[in-house]
């Protein structure tokens, strides 16, 4: 039987710009790293590769600044254009979820910065494929 559960996501990106989205999901005991572009965001072609479980635990550890966040920020005017993010996590024992449009904790770069140089790594470890051309501006997002 092949249930799908999604156990991590993470998207940012602003509206005319596109966005840059992570999924981990887990079928048959195996966690499935999935990672996309929409509109040709930062350069990365779509991806898709298994990982160990370790990996996973290394990520959701990662995650625990972000149990201290809000579930929302956002500002208070009606801006379209701007810049949103997203994070998911529900796997063993941590519930995450959190987004913002516009609008962040105080720490939140240096997380998404841990968060995607982790992801880059991840990438160039268990995917011959991974493009490296990006990098640099995935990392500054």
């Amino acid at each position: 039987m092949n249930n799908k559960k999604e156990v991590f996501y993470f998207e940012r990106g602003a509206f005319f710009c596109g966005s840059l989205t992570y999924r981990i999901e887990v079928s048959d005991d195996k966690y499935i790293l999935i990672g996309y572009a929409h509109n040709g965001f930062c350069w990365m072609d779509n991806i898709e590769f298994e990982i160990p479980e370790k990996e996973l635990d290394k990520l959701v550890q990662l995650l625990n600044p972000i149990l201290r966040w809000k579930k929302k920020y956002q500002i208070e005017n009606d801006v379209l254009d701007g810049y949103g993010w997203s994070i998911r996590c529900k796997y063993k024992d941590k519930l995450i979820k959190t987004n913002g449009y516009e609008k962040y904790p105080s720490d939140y770069r240096k997380i998404i910065q841990s968060l995607q140089g982790f992801i880059e790594e991840v990438g160039k470890k268990y995917n011959a494929k991974y493009q490296i051309e990006g990098f640099e501006k995935r990392m500054k997002l």
